[in-house]
């Protein structure tokens, strides 16, 4: 699964931004398999719906960027 996100972030464009956003997701989607659904199970409805928004919010950012850099940039600045 994660080589399909990361695939797909060269689809979206070749700037590295795309790839990074990709792999993220990939990541993620693959942590959440692993051990995401018992840590949210395990703190409940109102901190799982937090992070899950923080770890959307971070991929939206490297999806927007112009470039890679810019989107560390704004990250850090947020």
């Amino acid at each position: 699964m994660w080589l399909v996100f990361l695939i797909s972030g060269f689809w979206h464009g070749a700037a590295w931004n795309f790839v990074v956003w990709g792999a993220f997701h990939g990541f993620f989607l693959i942590a959440d398999r692993i051990f995401l659904l018992k840590f949210f199970a395990a703190i409940g409805k109102a901190p799982s719906i937090l992070i899950t928004f923080i770890i959307t919010l971070v991929g939206w950012v490297l999806f927007r960027a112009e470039t890679l850099p810019y989107a560390i940039h704004y990250l850090g600045r947020m």
